[in-house]
């Protein structure tokens, strides 16, 4: 997604509970401009592998139709890559095109779901702006964020049919979602598709975080 992009969308959130005031949408320019906003640091790489082997929590939650969500009916159809997003965070902005383009090569075999910390009518909003191909999850309380383990948004978590998690991605760049795509085309046994990632950070950048306040959001 192109900056002014960005910073539309951002704006038109400002009416939204939780969103991102006007002065702060002025602050969504690409991670890749310069350093990270986020940079995804040792600790949180060791916390996130930490995370693998263990069974991902199950929850059922409205989606932006209003249709209950349920991870484990997800997981009786096909492993699921599960994306955490942030109400108005300009780095799940950014990162939601390229999700996108992954979720959309292969919905034939595989399912995406999103957990946004807001409720239903911001998940309607965020899911149309954005065009989402998938399910976004309404967790205002937080809860499955926290219980699955993600801290910041952006953060990617492959599960497997078993329901244990295979891997988590905590932030994305170009490389990061080259092994997504690579994660993805296995998963729905299928061929791995040329996506342009060009756009994406070359350093992988987290989002914005749940659960303390954040020096791009604040509060």
């Amino acid at each position: 997604m192109k900056a002014w992009g960005a910073v539309i969308f951002a704006l038109a959130l400002a009416g939204c509970d939780g969103a991102v005031a006007d002065a702060k949408a002025t602050g969504s320019m690409p991670n890749f401009s310069g350093v990270p906003r986020h940079p995804v640091t040792e600790e949180m790489e060791r916390d996130s592998t930490g995370l693998v082997g263990q069974a991902a929590p199950r929850f059922v939650l409205p989606d932006q139709k209003s249709k209950d969500v349920s991870l484990e009916k997800m997981l009786a159809k096909s492993e699921v890559f599960l994306v955490t997003t942030k109400d108005g965070c300009p780095c799940s902005i950014e990162s939601q095109p390229y999700f996108n383009a992954i979720a959309e090569a292969y919905a034939d075999g595989v399912q995406f779901v999103g957990l946004l910390d807001a409720a239903r009518p911001v998940s309607t909003l965020y899911a149309s702006s954005m065009s989402l191909p998938y399910p976004l999850a309404a967790d205002s309380e937080k809860k499955s964020i926290k219980a699955i383990g993600a801290p910041q948004s952006a953060y990617v978590f492959h599960i497997g049919q078993d329901g244990v998690i295979k891997k988590v991605w905590p932030g994305y760049s170009q490389g990061m979602l080259a092994e997504l795509n690579e994660a993805a085309a296995k998963a729905a046994g299928a061929e791995p598709k040329a996506l342009d990632f060009d756009g994406a950070p070359e350093e992988m950048t987290s989002g914005c975080y749940f659960f303390k306040p954040d020096p791009v959001l604040g509060g």
